[in-house]
């Protein structure tokens, strides 16, 4: 599986069980737009309208950035990066929790 394969399925398992958690959560996941090298996911959440973002690029493999912000906002603050051979689907609940949970 490619990078950018394994970035929307980890946050699309990510999705389907962080709706399960919390179950009146309203949470979508989907494919990042592609900009040339960049590509990824995106993580929404309609509760607190704010997004979350795992971004691969072609300059970094193995690497995904993975940021959070508002929705409408075009700054987002920076998580950290990880690499995608050893991103557990764990981690990606743990930044969700802390930004979609209320």
């Amino acid at each position: 599986m490619d990078d950018l394969s394994r970035v929307h399925a980890i946050a699309t398992e990510a999705c389907i069980t962080f709706t399960k958690l919390y179950e009146n959560s309203h949470v979508f996941s989907g494919a990042g737009a592609a900009d040339g090298n960049i590509g990824g996911a995106v993580l929404d959440c309609f509760d607190t309208n704010k997004r979350i973002i795992l971004a691969v690029t072609d300059q970094q493999p193995n690497q995904t950035a993975i940021a959070v912000g508002h929705k409408n906002d075009e700054h987002f603050s920076m998580v950290g990066m990880f690499e995608i051979s050893t991103l557990k689907v764990s981690r990606v609940l743990e930044i969700m929790e802390q930004h979609f949970a209320h």
